[in-house]
Formats: structure tokens, sequence, C-alpha cells
């Protein structure tokens, strides 16, 4: 388990620093979160084809880490549960709510999707914080 864990964080951490030096005009330390979808979608659209798969699942990964974050330090009565919250749910959801607001950053896409995910009992919260 250790193996494929450390390999899957070795492929993320090359695949991320290769999306980072390519589009470093772009994306700069305020992170995914302060992009706009005009500007993410303008970047797949400039991207050559063999970087897209890379921005798309960074965006996603930003995306499901940043509600998870989030999800840890809230009260127990108002966690939610992020089951569905998987690359092919946020992919479908990014892209129709950035198809209604093109001018909408991503953090704000995060929390409408983390708003839209059921809350957790907090009796049966499985968290473990």
């Amino acid at each position: 388990m250790k193996s494929v864990i450390a390999a899957l964080t070795g492929l993320f951490s090359i695949m991320a620093m290769a999306f980072a030096s390519a589009n470093a005009e772009i994306i700069d330390t305020k992170g995914f979160g302060a992009l706009t979808c005009n500007t993410l979608y303008a970047e797949l659209e400039r991207a050559p084809e063999a970087e897209r798969a890379v921005i798309v699942f960074s965006t996603i990964s930003w995306i499901q880490g940043h509600n998870s974050g989030k999800n840890t330090v809230l009260p127990a009565s108002e966690r939610r549960d992020l089951d569905q919250l998987d690359h092919n749910y946020i992919a479908d959801r990014l892209d129709s709510l950035c198809a209604i607001n093109p001018n909408q950053y991503l953090y704000m896409i995060a929390e409408i999707l983390f708003q839209q995910m059921p809350l957790i009992d907090p009796t049966t919260n499985s968290l473990g914080v």
C-alpha cells in the first residue's frame, strides 16, 4: 500500500511541477481557487493536448482538497458527506456551473459543490475529528 501511495504522490508531484512551470504566468501563489472559469477554459483551449488532462486533474484535485480540508475544521453539525464528490461528479458540475457563470472563481465553485453535499449526522460522524 505504501508503495502505491508513494508512486501516486510522485506522479502527482511530477504532473504538478510540469503544469506549474508551463503555466506559471497564469497559476500563481494564490492557486487554482483564484482562477475564473473563463481563465481555466481559455488555458485548456491554449494548452497542448498532452497537458489538458493535467490541468483538469489538478483543478479537480484542488477542489476535492479544498472541500476535504474545509470539512475537517467545521463543527460536526456542519460537516458534509463528500463521498459523491469524485472526479467525474466534479468535472460534470464544473462544466455546468461555469457555463452558467463564466466569471465565477473556482473557490466559489468549490463552495457551491460543498453546500450541495448532504450534511453528516453528527452522531455517526466518520471523520474521526
